[in-house]
């Protein structure tokens, strides 16, 4: 069963992980009261206005409006609402867009994509990661496939220190994201053995400007 990105991202908080605030609608006379809220939780009132459908590449096809007032606030989801979102993942025929999600804008310093997935030929959990997140993951496999990082997870025993520190060796990251970084594997892994997934994708994972890390898509 696929979720929408904020009835993942719901999943996510109830674990502790950490999310920017978020709300849901169906209508644009929903969207002042929310518009509100969340600015006084934003970086500088940004607030990002996303269509909800089941399926990536919603920033390019249009599905992502950045918006810095009210107005603009609801011209978006107005135009969102009711309308047919084409993307490389939807096919000709595209997905209705039913709701859309109010999210309070992050200072952002860099974004990186991560997933975790039951990986059937070895009987593991395969984790990737990879500094080029945004982008969809195929097009890193082919045009970047050494900034790809495919890691092997016994699926009893999680994450480990050693973990984390390969990744960090492997995709060239600052030593001092490493705690963090772990914390929020940690957190992500439970999340994907305590619903029974087989697959959750991040992307991306920011790097927010205090070094912290939250999950700005997931899916």
């Amino acid at each position: 069963m696929y979720v929408h990105e904020f009835q993942a991202k719901e999943l996510l908080k109830q674990s502790g992980v950490p999310v920017p605030l978020g709300i849901p609608m169906t209508s644009v006379a929903e969207v002042k009261a929310a518009y509100h809220q969340l600015t006084s939780h934003s970086y500088h009132g940004i607030v990002a206005v996303k269509a909800q459908i089941h399926a990536g590449g919603r920033g390019e096809a249009g599905g992502v409006k950045i918006v810095k007032s009210l107005t603009e606030a609801e011209d978006a989801t107005r135009s969102l609402l009711g309308s047919t979102l084409v993307t490389r993942q939807t096919g000709v025929d595209g997905k209705m867009v039913h709701t859309v999600y109010l999210e309070a804008g992050c200072h952002i310093t860099s974004e990186y994509y991560l997933s975790f997935s039951v990986d059937r030929s070895s009987g593991k959990v395969a984790l990737l990661f990879s500094a080029e997140g945004g982008m969809d993951i195929e097009d890193v496999a082919e045009k970047h496939p050494e900034k790809l990082v495919k890691l092997f997870l016994d699926y009893d025993r999680g994450i480990a220190s050693y973990h984390t520190w390969q990744l960090q060796h492997l995709s060239a990251l600052p030593p001092s994201l490493v705690p963090s970084l772990h914390e929020t594997l940690v957190q992500l892994f439970k999340v994907f053995k305590t619903y029974d997934l087989l697959q959750l994708e991040i992307n991306p994972l920011a790097l927010l400007s205090e070094q912290s890390f939250t999950v700005l898509d997931a899916k």
